[in-house]
């Protein structure tokens, strides 16, 4: 017997009650018969439930759902729900697995024997027969080979494990390889602290040999530092030595320019203007006398002009009177000639008609007539005659709706041109506004220029009336000037703060801002005004107080400005004379961004106040703390008065400004005659811009008017359109009519032809009669030769109306023409020469008075030609002369300004090298270099000195610009240094490249020093203790190290047995696979060239990757499932599929339509080796819908369904069908394989289908 022998299935998915199947023969192949949804899979999935399977893999979401029937309303099973098993150990055992579905659907109970058992010991006993319940080794589901077929290749190898039971060794793996993970980043970390503390050790050494370097390179840096400085100091002592030389120079080269400009004179222009100016009067007075003669000969011209006009007209008129008489003439001669040629042809039309009326006799015409007249009488006739008169209606309104269409589609094309024409006027209208746009905007940005250009003038002449300031008081002491113009003011503000005490009278403006010399106070008053005349007080009260006193006392009145009001500048700087006065100013002023400096002291925040630029560099190059240094010269160039004070101060370009324009009282520029220029180019610009407003104001009015015109345009564009629309609307609509009328036309004129037709029909049986009575052989010639007679008597009475016209026509010219000759032919000959001549006569005169024009324009010409040529040479030779002259003093001018240039530029340099000089002494003070200084005292004394001069040059410099150039050469008179510690090749060295050189590589020198000391760095600490600390640490973490080792060592060799284990028992089920895919995928192919192979992607670690599954086709080459057909694929997953199964050595086959894609061949092919599988004793069920298993079938178990109510006994609702069974022995009936008529039955109907053969 085989493995399953009996089934019994109680209560379980379709089964109702119970139902035992068997004894199931072991060398039969069982098939499962049955429609669709009948039971087949139930009967497979009870098989896989009592063997242990998952009730996910049956189709069901909970265990309750397998019962027959679900659970009832108070949640019991409705009745027993089990599966049980009889299998076949050996020949004499027999064991009964049973599992059934307790505790309401939510657990199963599991017996072996009838002894209740755990689910671990039921699946282990049935694992020792052969039967994996997790692997379903067993069974094949239905669908489970198309999901073989989608597997990719990841999906695959993870069914391989699972199959083979290496999943067992994956925890296991997985904690092993985690902890060895662990340990390798704890390894990590003590290695990144070992190199840490290593590192940390060989730094303490490091510091340790860097100490002693840096003791020695300090020394270094230090004579270094000396000798650069002592090198610098020498090359400042050249460079003073040259300027003195340069000033020498330069003072005799001034003298020398001097004396050369007063040599220099004006040249007089008189005799120049004297020359030109009878010559210019001369021809001046002809050209007026010819323009006079010009304008009489204008003035007779238009006389004779008008006069020869009239005449003209009149002669005009007398032509086209005689023209007409001679028309009239001509139209009666074409009348006479017409008139003849009509009575010509009127009489041989009528011989030809008396000639063809004596053919036919009376009687016969009277008889013809008659016939015609009874044919129209009748009712054909008559109704043709209707539809006649109606065609000639139809006719006549179809022409009119014709004549109205074609007057519409005019409209409709005149509106569509007006249209077009609009649209090309706006457009060029829209191109016309561009344009001016265009102009506007460029004449925009040329007043903009022209704005800019007046701006910088005007500035530049505020700049230069500033600078004049200067230099106005030649001859006058300012001192004297400035005491007599202020006398006066003291006085007042004396009174004042008599009577109401300094604490409330401070001074006026200019007291308290003390500019430091009186040139100064001259140009401070000119550039602000009486802004500085104003007296500042405390408060309100005390400026009205101050107002009655002076009214008082009959004192003239002043200006008082309170201190709340004292506010000079909002840049946050404002200066005061005195401490005293800028602390009060603070404390009464709520503005808190506001910061007040004395004047007169020097502030090493914010902002100080120098003499000149040269003071103001070397502040700003030798003190960190100064924002901003200025010249004090800078605010007297601002027009704008101290209300801008320290906007001027601040500005950086006015220090260069200032050194620029630097020069002496005693040697001012030309200052009026740039003062001239500046003014003239100012007027020039201001014509510019009026001119341009003016043209630009014509512009926009003219835009204004084309936008008009384009809004005209457009409405005019849209009443257009809109009556061009109507019209066309109309012209549809008549259209449309014209078409009806066309056709109602053509319909009568059918109508009219039928009738005709049948007319004719009826006159041919008499028109018979009347040609054999008459004796006439055609009717058509007779009814043609009355046609021809009914022409000419038509074309007879033409001609007759005709002459008749002509006669009236000849009459008529005869008597207008013999009118006409009789009154005024003579006349009108005569007047008509007379006008002639007196027009010929006039032209004569209009032209000699032309040609006398002609003259007086060319003699104008001429004189105004000699007149714009004699001015020219007038101004060329002024210009000249100017130009020499301007040439000459601009010169000695220019000359005497680059001397005076130079000199101010080599006093600058030479107190910037003082100052320099100086910089250079307080930097080695405050770096506390001892320099050489020469000295003749005792050595004592002179150690004592030494000190004092290493800390004498670390001070400000006083502000005032005399002081500190006195401080200044006093200090370079004083203290000399001793430069023979110099190089000898340095200081005997002239050409300043080499002396710079030199210069540079020492500070090379002192640059690479400093490195060296800035890479040795010593810190403040004990390098020995903490080298001994790190040394310790660095044994601790090394043996740390070596533990952390030591485990990993460990983890790694369990790791590699572990590995080794489940790779390979993952290999052997693998391999055995492998073997067996190639051979049944032979079989299902039926050709042994056939070929199918697993490989594996990762080799190493098989599991961690994916298995590739190739197959090799008859005639194909080698292609990877992925990219195979959907039958190959079938074939391919149904062998491997099979292929695993058979390595799992399974007693027990099931097969749940696993041939549904299958053709009949390989169907076949399957079933024989299901056949070789019963051979090597293993039990085969098969559920299958084809027919090679229904002939062959040798058990056959049907299923079939009935619908069965529920009894009233019975819990269960809602139950519609239950499976029953029907069993037998199939061997005793003849396999009845008609597939080769059937095969051939195909031929002569391709499209019968297998599923339609009957057995």
């Amino acid at each position: 017997m085989g493995f399953l022998r009996t089934l019994g299935i109680c209560n379980f998915k379709s089964y109702r009650g119970e139902h035992s199947f068997g004894p199931f023969d072991e060398t039969k192949i069982l098939s499962i018969l049955g429609q669709n949804g009948e039971g087949k899979s139930n009967f497979t999935d009870a098989i896989a439930f009592v063997f242990g399977d998952k009730s996910g893999s049956l189709r069901a979401r909970h265990l309750r759902d397998l019962c027959f029937g679900g659970i009832t309303r108070d949640g019991a099973v409705s009745s027993n729900c089990y599966v049980s098993a009889t299998c076949c150990v050996s020949v004499n055992e027999v064991v009964v697995f049973k599992r059934a579905i307790v505790s309401q659907g939510r657990s199963c109970q599991f017996s072996i024997d009838g002894s209740p058992v755990s689910q671990k010991e039921y699946l282990e006993r049935l694992c020792h027969l052969g039967i994996d319940g997790w692997s379903q080794n067993f069974i094949v589901q239905q669908g489970a080979v198309d999901k073989m077929g989608i597997m990719n290749n990841i999906q695959r190898t993870e069914y391989f494990e699972k199959v083979s039971k290496s999943l067992e060794f994956k925890k296991d793996y997985d904690e092993l390889l985690k902890n060895r993970s662990e340990e390798q980043s704890k390894l990590t970390e003590l290695s990144m602290k070992h190199g840490a503390a290593r590192r940390d050790m060989l730094r303490f050494k490091a510091e340790l040999r860097a100490r002693e370097q840096h003791d020695k390179e300090v020394q270094n840096s230090e004579a270094l530092s000396i000798r650069i400085r002592l090198m610098e100091m020498h090359d400042i002592q050249r460079q003073l030595q040259n300027c003195d030389e340069r000033l020498t120079a330069l003072r005799d080269a001034k003298n020398e320019r001097r004396i050369r400009m007063g040599n220099v004179k004006d040249k007089d222009h008189i005799n120049v203007e004297k020359n030109y100016e009878h010559m210019l009067k001369r021809i001046k007075g002809d050209i007026s006398k010819k323009m006079k003669t010009k304008a009489e000969i204008e003035k007779r011209v238009l006389t004779f002009l008008q006069e020869n006009d009239m005449r003209q007209q009149h002669l005009n008129i007398l032509r086209r009177r005689i023209g007409g008489r001679e028309q009239k003439r001509e139209r009666l001669l074409e009348a006479k000639s017409l008139l003849n040629k009509n009575l010509d042809e009127s009489r041989n039309k009528s011989k030809m008609l008396v000639e063809i009326e004596e053919v036919f006799p009376a009687d016969q015409i009277a008889k013809y007539n008659e016939i015609k007249l009874s044919l129209s009488g009748g009712l054909l006739g008559i109704r043709i005659q209707e539809l006649e008169a109606k065609k000639m209606l139809l006719g006549q309104t179809v022409g009119r709706s014709a004549i109205t269409a074609a007057s519409i589609k005019k409209h409709i094309e005149s509106y569509d041109k007006k249209r077009r024409d609009l649209e090309v006027t706006r457009v060029q209208r829209e191109n016309a506004a561009a344009e001016v746009a265009n102009e506007l905007a460029e004449l925009q940005k040329e007043k903009d220029e022209v704005s800019r250009m007046h701006k910088a003038m005007t500035a530049k002449k505020d700049q230069l009336e500033a600078m004049k300031i200067i230099y106005t008081a030649e001859t006058v002491d300012p001192m004297k000037a400035l005491s007599a113009q202020h006398k006066q003011s003291k006085d007042v503000v004396q009174k004042l703060k008599s009577r109401f005490g300094s604490q409330s009278v401070f001074g006026r403006v200019y007291e308290l801002m003390k500019p430091y010399d009186f040139k100064h106070m001259c140009a401070f008053d000119a550039a602000v005004g009486d802004h500085l005349n104003w007296i500042v007080v405390s408060n309100n009260r005390v400026a009205r107080e101050c107002s009655v006193f002076l009214l008082n006392n009959a004192m003239s009145q002043e200006v008082f400005l309170p201190l709340n009001k004292f506010k000079m500048s909002s840049q946050r700087s404002l200066y005061a004379s005195d401490e005293r006065l800028y602390r009060t100013l603070g404390g009464c002023f709520d503005i808190q961004s506001e910061i007040f400096y004395p004047i007169s002291s020097y502030i090493t925040e914010g902002i100080a106040l120098c003499e000149d630029a040269a003071e103001a560099e070397h502040l700003m190059s030798t003190v960190e703390q100064l924002d901003k240094a200025v010249s004090v010269d800078g605010f007297i160039y601002s027009r704008y008065g101290a209300s801008s004070f320290a906007n001027c101060l601040k500005s950086p370009a006015l220090i260069e400004w200032s050194s620029n324009l630097t020069t002496t009282e005693d040697e001012r520029p030309d200052w009026e005659r740039k003062l001239s220029e500046v003014c003239e180019e100012i007027e020039r610009y201001n014509i510019e811009e009026g001119k341009t407003s003016e043209v630009m104001y014509e512009l926009k009015q003219h835009q204004v008017s084309i936008r008009k015109d384009v809004e005209n345009i457009i409405n005019r564009a849209v009443i257009v359109e809109e009556r061009a629309t109507t019209l066309q609307k109309e012209f549809d609509e008549i259209e449309n009519e014209h078409q009806l009328l066309i056709q109602q036309s053509s319909d009568n004129q059918n109508q009219i032809k039928s009738l005709r037709d049948k007319q004719n029909k009826a006159a041919e049986n008499v028109f018979e009669e009347f040609c054999d009575k008459l004796g006439i052989a055609d009717i058509g010639k007779y009814e043609d030769t009355r046609k021809k007679i009914e022409t000419i008597r038509k074309d007879l009475e033409d001609l007759e109306t005709s002459t008749r016209k002509l006669n009236v026509e000849i009459g008529l010219l005869e008597g207008d023409i013999a009118s006409e000759e009789k009154n005024a032919a003579d006349n009108d000959a005569a007047s008509c020469q007379f006008l002639e001549d007196e027009v010929t006569r006039y032209a004569e005169i209009i032209r000699s008075n032309s040609a006398e024009m002609n003259g007086i324009d060319e003699s104008i010409s001429k004189l105004k030609e000699e007149l714009s040529t004699n001015e020219r040479r007038k101004a060329e030779e002024l210009k000249q002369c100017r130009r020499e002259n301007y040439n000459r003093k601009n010169k000695v001018e220019q000359e005497l300004a680059d001397v005076v240039k130079q000199i101010n530029a080599t006093n600058r340099d030479k107190e910037r090298f003082l100052l320099l000089r100086h910089d250079l002494l307080n930097k080695a003070a405050r770096s506390k270099l001892q320099l050489p200084f020469v000295s003749n005292s005792e050595s004592t004394e002179h150690d004592d000195q030494e000190g004092r001069r290493s800390g004498m040059f670390n001070y400000s410099l006083p502000v005032l610009a005399e002081e500190r150039r006195r401080r200044l050469r006093a200090e370079a008179d004083a203290f000399q240094l001793d430069f023979r510690s110099l190089p000898k090749h340095y200081v005997e060295a002239t050409n300043d490249a080499t002396r710079q050189g030199l210069l540079n590589e020492e500070k090379a020198k002192l640059k690479t020093s400093m490195n060296k000391l800035q890479k040795l760095k010593v810190l403040n600490s004990n390098c020995q203790s903490e080298l001994e600390v790190a040394q310790r640490q660095l044994e601790d973490l090394t043996d740390h190290m070596k533990a952390v080792k030591a485990r990993i060592q460990s983890i790694d060799g369990e790791f590699v047995r572990v590995q080794e284990q489940r790779k390979q028992r993952f290999e052997d089920f693998f391999n055995r696979v492998n073997e067996n895919v190639l051979s049944l995928y032979r079989i299902v192919t039926a050709d042994e060239s056939a070929y199918a192979q697993l490989t594996l992607e990762d080799v190493n670690e098989p599991f961690a990757a994916g298995i590739q599954y190739a197959c090799v086709l008859p005639s194909k080459t080698a292609t990877m499932f992925e990219m195979m057909s959907s039958g190959e694929q079938s074939l391919a997953a149904l062998a491997l599929s099979l292929a695993v199964h058979s390595t799992l050595e399974t007693p027990l086959l099931v097969l749940d339509e696993v041939d549904a894609a299958l053709d009949m061949r390989n169907t076949d092919r399957v079933y024989s080796f299901l056949r070789s599988t019963i051979a090597k004793g293993v039990q085969v069920f098969v559920v299958s819908h084809r027919f090679e298993f229904l002939y062959r079938a040798e058990h056959v178990l049907g299923l079939y369904a009935i619908e069965d109510d529920a009894d009233d006994d019975d819990a269960v609702e809602q139950i519609r069908r239950s499976t029953r069974a029907l069993s037998f022995d199939a061997t005793i009936f003849p396999d009845n394989d008609d597939r080769a008529p059937l095969s051939e039955s195909t031929i002569a109907s391709p499209n019968r289908e297998w599923s339609q053969v009957s057995f």
